[in-house]
């Protein structure tokens, strides 16, 4: 005689799922666990990604995403021998994460400088950015994503198939969409939805009352089964929903422009540096270098600098420059605060164009220096028996110029006169550290 079991689940009301007497958790389910856990690092990933625009490889992101959330749901799916494998896994990630602690440094940068890019254009506030090295910026932020993604598939696993830091994964999972909505991005259709999926089945999985000790498989098999049909039913309330709350409609809510205004006012009196600093500081392989820190214009907040003898640039210039001295002002502004130089405000952009469109009518005559050309010219006659090469300072004065020469200095960066015209230059922001 075939007996059955019913458990009961609340939800409002009650939802019955008949189980009989198997053991075991069916194939079917063990693979809705798999993917759980796959789509939730996915979605964390890739969120981020679009929302901040990060350069990295997706291909080599995708493939080890796959690769540690297979690996990890195995782990925690035979427990045995648990917390050996556990200490050599956290041992080998420890030291392979320190051994490429400047590359994950640099790539912190990169990224708090994509954050802070998307902070401005949303909230128009002016925080500085910071120092990085750009040319291997995909090669880094690729190592840094990979090894945040790692704990994250852990978690992952743990939550779905042990049922362990269910609450710790609920929450790194609604980071990203938290982050996103917080400067004004909806993540796409895609993986707003898998993501809503993943919390309600984690959710409901999690949350399945446990009334009969020992039978875990029964109790996982009935939690799985209502947390698909719950993802089902919101799967429906999803595409009905999205008729009424649209993009636009969102960022037209008058508590949504309220919470960004106080959003605003805190960034206004809030320094990045002062929370990078602290990293910043940190000196974990005891040498005396400066891991950054050169803060988009802000001089007087750069960290501490050793002394080594290294050519980064040469200059040529005029000669007057040689006697007052050559100041690297290192940013882009046009507005100095005493230490600092901070981005050129609507109100100077606007006069600086207007100012452009008047010097063609010829509203400014220049100023007579007739005599001041003819005592140059009375010098520059005087000198024809010296060398006339790139270096000579008196030469390069009459001539004009202004040559920098790179030497151990990063190319990624552009070193340039004051009176550059930046806007013809492709793919320079002028607003970033040069």
């Amino acid at each position: 005689m075939n007996r059955k079991k019913q458990d009961g689940i609340v939800i409002h009301t009650k939802v019955y799922s008949e189980e009989d007497n198997a053991s075991g958790i069916p194939v079917y389910l063990r693979v809705v666990q798999l993917l759980a856990v796959i789509f939730g690092c996915w979605c964390f990933v890739v969120i981020l990604m679009e929302s901040f625009m990060i350069p990295a490889s997706y291909l080599r992101i995708n493939i080890t995403l796959l690769l540690f959330s297979v690996l990890f749901y195995f782990f925690f799916l035979f427990p045995s021998y648990g917390l050996v494998k556990a200490f050599f896994s956290i041992l080998f990630y420890a030291l392979y994460a320190f051994s490429r602690f400047p590359r994950l440094q640099n790539a912190f940068y990169i990224l708090e400088n994509l954050v802070i890019q998307q902070i401005n254009a949303y909230y128009e506030t002016q925080i500085p950015f910071f120092l990085a090295d750009r040319s291997t910026a995909e090669a880094d932020i690729t190592l840094f994503l990979i090894l945040l993604m790692i704990p994250v598939a852990a978690l992952n696993s743990a939550a779905f198939v042990q049922r362990k830091f269910c609450n710790i994964a609920f929450v790194v999972l609604i980071l990203p969409i938290i982050a996103s909505f917080a400067i004004g991005i909806v993540p796409a259709e895609l993986y707003l939805l898998l993501t809503l999926l993943e919390l309600i089945f984690l959710a409901k999985f999690h949350g399945v009352d446990h009334r009969r000790e020992g039978r875990r498989d029964f109790n996982d098999r009935v939690g799985m089964k209502v947390a698909i049909a719950l993802c089902g039913i919101s799967l429906l309330l999803f595409f009905v929903m999205k008729q009424f709350v649209t993009p636009e409609q969102y960022d037209a809510i008058g508590e949504v422009k309220t919470a960004k205004a106080k959003i605003q006012a805190f960034l206004l009196d809030f320094s990045m540096s002062d929370v990078t600093g602290s990293f910043g500081n940190l000196n974990f392989m005891n040498k005396k270098t400066a891991p950054g820190g050169l803060s988009g214009g802000r001089l007087g907040r750069v960290d501490q600098v050793s002394y080594t003898d290294t050519e980064h640039l040469r200059i040529t210039a005029p000669l007057p420059s040689a006697y007052e001295g050559i100041y690297l002002k290192g940013f882009v502004g046009s507005i100095y605060t005493g230490d600092s130089w901070d981005k050129s405000n609507a109100d100077i952009k606007n006069k600086y164009r207007a100012l452009q469109k008047k010097i063609p009518l010829g509203e400014f005559p220049p100023v007579n220096q007739v005599s001041m050309l003819l005592n140059q010219m009375e010098d520059l006659d005087n000198t024809k028996t010296e060398s006339k090469d790139d270096r000579n300072a008196a030469y390069q004065f009459y001539k004009g110029k202004i040559k920098v020469e790179y030497g151990a200095a990063n190319k990624s960066y552009l070193y340039v006169p004051y009176f550059t015209k930046y806007e013809t230059l492709e793919q320079i922001k002028y607003e970033q550290d040069l």
